[in-house]
C-alpha cells in the first residue's frame, strides 16, 4: 500500500454519528491514505458499523483497545501510523472532501513539519445542521507563509489548538517524542501535544482554507463536562514535568507560563456555580505560588496576561465579572450560530464596527442569511464607505435610524467603551449584544 497520510480515528460508543464521519475520511479527493480506526472499548453499534466500513474500504483497520483513553488512542496511532504524515479525526466531526490534499500540498510544498488550517463549527437545528467559518489564530501574520522555528514564540505561544485540522509529520511526532497524556477518558489531553508541536516545528504553515467540521453541541463533549474541574491543571502539570524532562529552554518556559493561565482563565468561564467557586480558589492559590516563585513578574505581563493573572489578586471582584462575562458568551458559542440566529429572530442587526473584527463577524454569519439594517463605525474614514453592500454611517446616525434594532459589538478592547457610548446615545441595555468573534 503507498501509504502517504495515515487517519487516526478516535471511537467509542459513536454510533449516532461513525457513519457521517467515515463517509467524510474514506470519501476524501486524496486517496493514498491508511485510516487507523481506534476503538477504546465500545458497547453499542459502533463495531459492527466499523465491520461493514472496512469490509467496503481496504484502507480501513480497526484498533481494538479496551483503554478508552483518548490521549492513549491518539498515541497508539502515532506508533502503529505507516504514512509519511499524520492527521486526527473525532468520531463526532467530519472531514471536508479536500482536506487531506489541501493540507498534504502545503506541508509538501514547504517542507513543514505541521500544516494546518481554519473550520467550521457544527450544531444541529431541528432536522439539519448549521455550520459557522472559526478562525483558529488571532493574527493575521500566522497565516499564508512559512512559520520557522525562530518565530514560534512570537506568534505560536498562546495560538495552536484544535489538533484536528493539522496534518503532522510522522517523523517529526516520533523524533520529538510528541504524545499526548493518557489520563483516563477524554479531558483537554491535547494539550501537551499542540504545545511541544509549536515549540520544536522547524516549520509550520497555516491556512485560512476550511477544512474540519467540528461538532459543538455534542452533550459528551469534554468541553460541557463540569466535573473535570481539575482536568486542565492535570495536563499542565503534566507538560510541567515533559518541559523539565526535556530541559526546555526560556522561550518554551515563557511560553508555557502563557498558555498555563490562557487556559486556567478559560477553564473558570466554562464552569459555573460551586464548580467554578471551587477552581477559582485553586487557581487563586496556585498563581500565588508562580508569582512568589518568580515564574510571572508583573512588569513583564501584557494587558491579556495581567488580566489572566494579577488581576485575580489585586481586583478579584473585576476578574470575576470579566469570568462571568466570557462565561456568558462561551454558553452562546457552544451552538454557536443557531443560538445567535434564535437571540436575534426577528431582530434588525446594526453592526457596530467595521475593522477586523467586524469584517471576521460578516465572515463568520453572513453565509448564514443574516440580515443586517445597517453598519456603524466611529471611524470617520470607514464612515461613507460600503461594506457587504451597506453604507457604513457614523453611530449617532445609526442610532436615529434604526430604533428598536438590536445593535451587535464584536468583543475587543474597545467593545466595553462602545456599549457604553451607545447607552448614551439612547439604546436600551436590551437592545445591545456583545458577542465574541
Amino acid at each position: 500500500m503507498n501509504c502517504k497520510i495515515s487517519v487516526i480515528v478516535t471511537v467509542h460508543n459513536a454510533e449516532k454519528t461513525l457513519r457521517r464521519c467515515l463517509e467524510s475520511v474514506t470519501g476524501q479527493s486524496f486517496r493514498e491514505t491508511e485510516i487507523l480506526c481506534m476503538d477504546g472499548g465500545s458497547t453499542d453499534g459502533t463495531p459492527a458499523i466499523l465491520q461493514e466500513y472496512a469490509g467496503r474500504d481496504s484502507r480501513i483497520r480497526i484498533i481494538h483497545d479496551s483503554n478508552c483513553s483518548y490521549g492513549h488512542k491518539i498515541n497508539r496511532g502515532i506508533s502503529e501510523a505507516q504514512g509519511e504524515y499524520i492527521a486526527i479525526l473525532e468520531s463526532d466531526d467530519r472531514m471536508k472532501e479536500e482536506m487531506l490534499e489541501r493540507l498534504y500540498g502545503c506541508a509538501q510544498a514547504c517542507g513543514a513539519d505541521y500544516a494546518d488550517a481554519d473550520y467550521e463549527a457544527v450544531c444541529r437545528k431541528g432536522e439539519s445542521f448549521v455550520n459557522t467559518p472559526i478562525q483558529k489564530y488571532g493574527s493575521e501574520a500566522c497565516y499564508g507563509r512559512v512559520i520557522p522555528y525562530e518565530e514560534r514564540g512570537k506568534l505560536l505561544a498562546c495560538a495552536t489548538g484544535a489538533v484536528w485540522t493539522g496534518l503532522y509529520r510522522t517523523s517529526f511526532l516520533r523524533e520529538h517524542g510528541i504524545r499526548m497524556q493518557e489520563s483516563p477518558g477524554a479531558a483537554f489531553q491535547d494539550t501537551s501535544f499542540r504545545f511541544l508541536a509549536a515549540m520544536y516545528a522547524g516549520k509550520s504553515w497555516h491556512s485560512h482554507d476550511l477544512v474540519y467540521e467540528y461538532t459543538m453541541d455534542n452533550p459528551g463533549s469534554s468541553i460541557h463536562d463540569p466535573g473535570k474541574i481539575y482536568a486542565i491543571p492535570k495536563e499542565y502539570a503534566f507538560l510541567y514535568e515533559e518541559l523539565r524532562r526535556r530541559r526546555a529552554g526560556k522561550t518554551e518556559w515563557k511560553a508555557y507560563w502563557k498558555w498555563k493561565y490562557e487556559s486556567y482563565y478559560w477553564n473558570a468561564a466554562r464552569l459555573a456555580g460551586e464548580a467554578r467557586e471551587e477552581f477559582v480558589r485553586y487557581y487563586k492559590e496556585e498563581l500565588g505560588r508562580d508569582i512568589r516563585s518568580g515564574n510571572l513578574v508583573r512588569e513583564e505581563a501584557g494587558e491579556e496576561a495581567y488580566g489572566n493573572t494579577f488581576l485575580l489578586l489585586e481586583d478579584e471582584r473585576e476578574f470575576l465579572t470579566r469570568i462571568e462575562r466570557q462565561h456568558a458568551r462561551g454558553n452562546l458559542d457552544v451552538n454557536i450560530l443557531a443560538a445567535f440566529l434564535e437571540k436575534t429572530a426577528g431582530r434588525k442587526i446594526v453592526l457596530f464596527g467595521s475593522g477586523i473584527r467586524g469584517q471576521r463577524f460578516l465572515k463568520r454569519f453572513s453565509h448564514a442569511g443574516l440580515e443586517l439594517e445597517g453598519i456603524c463605525d466611529n471611524d470617520p474614514d470607514r464612515q461613507g464607505s460600503v461594506l457587504e453592500g451597506i453604507k457604513i454611517c457614523a453611530p449617532r446616525e445609526a442610532a436615529e435610524k434604526a430604533a428598536g434594532a438590536l445593535f451587535v459589538i464584536p468583543e475587543g478592547r474597545y467593545a466595553e467603551a462602545m456599549e457604553k457610548q451607545l447607552k448614551e446615545l439612547g439604546i436600551k441595555e436590551g437592545d445591545l449584544l456583545r458577542f465574541s468573534v
